[in-house]
């Protein structure tokens, strides 16, 4: 991603989408959604509501105990697409560079860089269905 930032020319208050192609049911609502809200605020996401009960860990040689069950109202399941400014994830990308950081997602960068990330809401259809 990084490497891609390099090559465009663009302004810094442009946006620019991440998408990733396990998500290819992904609908324009969405799409438009992400990017209206970091036009907004900066940066935003897909993320879906957390049904399921969170547990929070500790892992052991043997397995895992659970150390605390995590409340799911302030949880959701990121999803792509991801939207940014792009002076909002240019600057994100350079810091976690600098201290050789590494996200397990783009907005995992940005929030780091203390940037707030506002999330729209995605669809549980969005996923391939890899059961059927």
């Amino acid at each position: 991603m990084q490497s891609a930032l390099n090559a465009v020319s663009v302004e810094s208050d442009d946006i620019v989408l991440v998408h990733d192609a396990v998500r290819p049911f992904v609908t324009g609502e969405i799409i438009q959604d992400v990017i209206e809200a970091a036009q907004k605020y900066g940066a935003a996401i897909a993320g879906l509501p957390a049904v399921d009960t969170v547990k929070q860990v500790e892992r052991t040689a043997e397995g895992a105990l659970v150390k605390a069950t995590i409340p799911r109202a302030g949880i959701v399941m990121a999803q792509t697409p991801q939207g940014f400014r792009y002076s909002v994830i240019r600057k994100a990308f350079d810091e976690a560079s600098a201290d050789g950081f590494m996200g397990t997602d783009e907005s995992s960068l940005v929030e780091r860089s203390g940037h707030d990330v506002a999330v729209v809401m995605g669809s549980p259809r969005i996923c391939a269905d890899f059961h059927g």
